[in-house]
């Protein structure tokens, strides 16, 4: 039976499936996000994902394209200037190049929860996708629904249904380096002239340029730029545009912001139900060939699509929202997530660190190991940086202010050593917990320059062990949920 012949009555287990909390905070809350977002946390993250409303508006689409327009056209410019080709169209307006995602079941694969995805060979211009969409979506909706205009529930179980019908295939235009929020120094400047009031979301503190770089966020002390993480990825969708059941690179908190379009459902998982998540899809989803730490990795590749029913049936508890333009939604470290598009749209994501991430960034490093993916962020880099900018601050409440400035200098010297020497001790301890799990390997080395050589020269980590610096770090599946490696 065609999705067309089917009935557009709403799946029982969709009406009952617990809507994630929503928040909104004041305008002196929405001054300082990573405040509010670690005030909230305790609550939200018990859901894994949850929706923020703004007190202020968007920008305007138009300026929103505008914004996004400079910013893809920047960098093409920067590539073709690297040797890498051009990325404009006949006109001289950015274009981008989409992926094709396959919807539908396609039961001849070996594991059919894992959905094809593939560069569409096309180019489009902001307009010319956005007609393209509007287009697919009008001519689907005529063909498979009685009614052109859906409720948000109504259009998921559209979606879940067409997940199991005869494959076809939308585009998405997504990891695109880029934003549509206006540029910092304009915000800035804007913020100047109205005395420091906030007009839209784009000239607030929660412009997405900034938030992984936020003050409170630990990414602040990134040394690299690492799209998506550091700075924002922009994604153009389509009907049915999905992104599959993940976490964040190193179990990060992501941030994402619906600029215009059509809304979004996500659902979500909490971190305390990710190792029985994961033993679920490898089950059911992979048909139990693969071990748990294969099972991660390939969850890792972005293509598994699943109905959260199949994780409610199990007992796992999930989670829905429904992002409208305008709105944030935050994923919190090691919550599963994944969700789809219900036309066209434009949003915007990157990564945030609250300080309740330290309290799982070493499983997530021993884990991202475990399956080979190279690191992108070093959680001891990040905590010793951080140590290294509160020791640097002078407790003015319990000692007299020096006379001198070079009494200010050779104060502030001791505190740095003292915060080294003590955060040495800490790593020392650590890799002692860890060293059962590397059989005598190191498993992290201290930030070294040429100024810490005098705290740090006898003291890398894994020295005073005695180990074989040759010799891989050997885990188990069970090792990885063990309370040992926390």
């Amino acid at each position: 039976m065609s999705v067309s012949e089917q009935s557009q009555d709403v799946f029982p287990w969709l009406k009952s499936l617990p809507v994630a909390p929503e928040f909104r905070p004041t305008l002196a809350e929405f001054q300082d996000p990573i405040a509010y977002i670690l005030k909230i946390e305790e609550e939200a993250s018990r859901y894994g994902i949850c929706k923020i409303l703004p007190p202020v508006p968007p920008s305007s689409k138009k300026t929103a394209i505008s914004n996004l327009n400079r910013s893809l056209a920047a960098r093409a410019a920067a590539r073709a200037r690297d040797g890498g080709g051009s990325a404009f169209d006949y006109d001289g307006g950015p274009t981008f190049a989409t992926r094709q995602q396959q919807i539908g079941f396609c039961p001849r694969k070996q594991r059919p929860v894992q959905r094809p995805v593939w560069q569409s060979g096309e180019h489009y211009s902001f307009g010319e996708f956005e007609y393209k969409a509007k287009t697919f979506e009008k001519n689907y909706l005529k063909k498979c629904s009685k009614k052109s205009q859906l409720s948000a529930l109504e259009m998921e179980t559209l979606y879940w249904k067409a997940t199991v019908d005869k494959p076809f295939s939308v585009e998405y235009a997504n990891d695109m380096p880029g934003s549509a929020f206006i540029p910092l120094s304009l915000a800035a400047a804007r913020r100047r002239e109205s005395g420091g009031d906030v007009g839209t979301v784009g000239e607030s503190p929660w412009n997405m340029r900034a938030m992984a770089r936020a003050e409170g966020s630990l990414l602040k002390f990134m040394k690299e730029e690492i799209p998506g993480v550091t700075s924002p990825m922009v994604y153009v969708a389509m009907m049915f545009s999905w992104f599959a059941w993940h976490v964040e690179d190193h179990d990060l908190h992501s941030l994402n912001y619906l600029h215009m379009g059509a809304s979004k459902t996500w659902y979500g998982v909490p971190k305390d139900a990710a190792v029985a998540f994961e033993e679920v899809v490898r089950v059911h989803g992979y048909g139990g060939e693969l071990n748990p730490l294969v099972t991660i990795s390939t969850l890792g590749e972005k293509t598994t699509v699943m109905s959260p029913e199949v994780f409610v049936k199990a007992g796992i508890p999930c989670c829905r929202l429904v992002q409208n333009p305008g709105d944030f939604v935050i994923t919190f470290p090691k919550a599963y997530h994944s969700g789809f598009s219900h036309g066209f749209n434009c949003g915007e994501a990157s990564n945030i660190a609250t300080p309740e991430w330290l309290r799982m960034a070493k499983d997530a490093a021993i884990r991202r190991a475990a399956v080979s993916y190279p690191p992108m962020v070093s959680h001891l880099q990040l905590l010793y940086d951080f140590a290294l900018a509160l020791g640097s601050r002078m407790p003015t409440s319990i000692q007299p202010k020096p006379r001198s400035s070079r009494l200010k200098d050779k104060k502030r010297s001791e505190g740095e050593k003292l915060t080294k020497e003590l955060f040495v001790q800490n790593i020392i301890h650590n890799n002692e917990l860890l060293h059962s799990l590397g059989k005598g390997s190191p498993i992290a080395l201290l930030p070294q320059s040429s100024s810490d050589i005098s705290v740090c020269s006898d003291q890398r980590v894994g020295s005073h062990l005695g180990t074989d610096q040759e010799k891989p770090i050997q885990l188990k599946s069970e090792d990885l949920n063990s309370d040992s490696v926390m």
